[in-house]
């Protein structure tokens, strides 16, 4: 059976939101976006918990970069750092999603 969205691949995941059976690519690039996956949606879930290797290639490439700038940086200049770290990450505009 090929997947309802895609019309492409072959259906191979239960999508709880639609109700139907869809491909693994569609799940995997709809999800949130298109598709208003529910919270206790398994496919969902797992994805949050194993970021994708691009996601973590690119946070490790972050970090990488950072850490030769952060190793130069004074006790008082490090406490900064991590304080306006926090505040940036705390910080949510109104109208955001996540």
């Amino acid at each position: 059976m090929a997947c309802p969205l895609c019309h492409q691949r072959k259906a191979r995941r239960h999508c709880p939101a639609l109700a139907q059976t869809i491909c693994s690519v569609c799940c995997g690039t709809k999800r949130l976006v298109e598709i208003a996956c529910p919270a206790d949606c398994v496919h969902l879930a797992a994805a949050r918990e194993h970021p994708a290797a691009v996601v973590r290639r690119q946070q490790e490439r972050d970090v990488a970069a950072l850490m030769p700038t952060i190793r130069t940086l004074t006790e008082r200049q490090h406490q900064l750092f991590f304080l306006f770290h926090s505040l940036i990450a705390r910080h949510q505009p109104e109208g955001f999603t996540g």
